[in-house]
């Protein structure tokens, strides 16, 4: 979503299927950006790929992988869901280029506004310091990600040339130069400043209003990523939860993570009203096992004021996750 933000119209892809799709003089490039889990084995992920895909953009795992391609394992090896091996795998198979993102590409900085500042490496530009309107700490790699993608499109696609009309490869040799020979990008810095700070992602660590915080997390991957964000924007405020869950989901596991993380004075529980949704009975069973105090609520209604009350007059910071349908909820009412 950060890409099309930037008003680039490449196919970008992501574990769920095309985000955005467009030609570019008559050429259509491919990218696939990753994370972690949302593609779960190499087989899944190169049947997803397109043959001869252009460019695969990928967060790099802190680990060595040549070993384990050499002979031939599969990536539940590396004890993550989603290796390097798999994605080296899957571009060596379609004759993509694999560009990796690392960590130190990238860095979070604390921001008490409606979102996170941080910093990424480009090509270009070296360091450059960025906004995202999530406070989410995972939109620091998904800015980098979305940059990286831009400039292995950018590097590859057919650029007109000045007063011809005519097209041009931008390979190393006809590449665009600056004065000290560097090439120079197609996007400014200040293009991919607005494109980032301009995107939205309702339900992402979205704040809805000062003080409270909305997520559609549900998995212990997203649940993961939530409560290391709810850490890094509200360090030393008191918080509360307000959760909810339909009952396909990783419910007893991801419940057994809020409740140990003593991220939340308290966790409210809501029913969604969807035939899927999670008795509050089941869910109050399994928090039962620790040690955090519980709020039912017979209502949405209820214990969205409950919620507000706390927030406005008692200073507690306010999160709201565990389903999208709960966020859609929440926010037909607000």
């Amino acid at each position: 979503f950060f890409v099309d933000s930037l008003l680039i119209g490449y196919p970008i892809f992501s574990g769920h299927g095309i985000v955005n799709s467009g030609h570019v003089h008559g050429t259509v490039e491919i990218a696939y950006t990753t994370h972690g889990s949302s593609v779960s084995s190499f087989s899944n992920f190169k049947h997803q790929l397109i043959k001869k895909a252009c460019i695969i953009v990928y967060p790099v795992c802190p680990f060595e992988c040549k070993f384990f391609l050499d002979a031939g394992c599969d990536d539940s090896l590396f004890g993550c869901e989603f290796g390097n091996a798999a994605i080296l795998q899957a571009a060596k198979t379609v004759e993509a280029l694999p560009i990796g993102v690392k960590k130190q590409d990238y860095s979070p900085k604390r921001n008490f506004r409606a979102g996170i500042d941080f910093s990424c490496f480009t090509n270009y530009y070296g360091y450059i310091c960025l906004h995202a309107d999530s406070a989410g700490t995972y939109q620091a790699e998904n800015g980098a990600l979305a940059i990286r993608t831009l400039e292995a499109i950018e590097y590859r696609i057919p650029r007109q040339t000045t007063g011809t009309g005519a097209l041009e490869e931008r390979e190393k040799g006809a590449a665009n130069r600056d004065d000290s020979g560097k090439q120079c990008p197609m996007i400014s810095l200040r293009d991919l400043q607005e494109g980032i700070q301009n995107a939205r992602w309702e339900a992402r660590m979205e704040q809805i209003r000062p003080g409270v915080f909305l997520d559609g997390a549900h998995n212990t991957d997203g649940i993961g990523a939530f409560l290391d964000s709810v850490f890094y924007t509200s360090p030393d405020r008191k918080r509360i939860l307000l959760y909810s869950v339909v009952k396909d989901k990783q419910y007893e596991e991801v419940l057994a993570m809020l409740a140990k993380s003593k991220a939340f004075e308290t966790i409210g529980i809501v029913a969604i009203h969807d035939a899927r949704g999670l008795d509050p009975g089941e869910m109050e069973r399994v928090l039962s096992f620790y040690e955090v105090p519980v709020t039912i609520y017979d209502s949405l209604d209820a214990a969205m004021q409950d919620t507000l009350e706390k927030v406005d007059k008692h200073g507690y910071t306010a999160y709201i996750a565990g389903s999208l349908y709960l966020a859609g909820e929440v926010k037909g009412i607000l």
